[in-house]
């Protein structure tokens, strides 16, 4: 079941993660800046050691499951206090990426990860008795071998299998 969920949920990832790098390349080129969680020193990096666009792919996924922290938009506020139209520009064109990014990511691309795993959950109940029919051959065949090594088996000719008809 988990092998199955897996493989199903590979394409969503691989979407997620084009999202998010497009999220992250969106942020980069409008200057976005990255706050501390938790502010503290001046010196202090959310991200040490890190360049600018994987941390906002880590920022762009944090937003994606609900770990939401506003955009700092620090390289155009103060040209836009002054009145300049372009930076006044800039820094709602950042917010509205960062909605985009709320959107797209947090409410469709989620439920669609969910409505993925319903299908298969779905596929996987459907598949059960066969898997459990499966599972059991496997282990008559493990037993007829452990009792063939030990020359416990009688010769015959045929096997019958029968099952309970009200059982379903």
């Amino acid at each position: 079941m988990v092998l199955m969920t897996m493989r199903e949920v590979i394409p969503f990832t691989v979407y997620l993660v084009m999202w998010i790098a497009l999220w992250a390349l969106s942020y980069k080129i409008l200057r976005v800046e990255i706050e501390p969680e938790f502010p503290g020193p001046e010196d202090e990096v959310e991200y040490p050691f890190l360049n600018n666009f994987v941390k906002f792919m880590i920022q762009s996924y944090r937003n994606t499951i609900g770990d939401i922290s506003a955009p700092d938009y620090e390289a155009w506020y103060p040209s836009a206090e002054s009145g300049n139209f372009q930076n006044y520009t800039m820094i709602n064109l950042v917010w509205l990426i960062w909605l985009g990014n709320q959107f797209v990511n947090l409410i469709i691309l989620l439920n669609f990860l969910i409505a993925v795993i319903s299908q298969t959950y779905e596929k996987v109940i459907s598949q059960q008795q066969t898997h459990n029919y499966m599972h059991k051959a496997e282990l008559n065949n493990e037993v007829f071998q452990m009792a063939s090594l030990l020359h416990m088996v009688r010769p015959f000719k045929i096997i019958a299998f029968s099952t309970n008809q009200e059982e379903e």
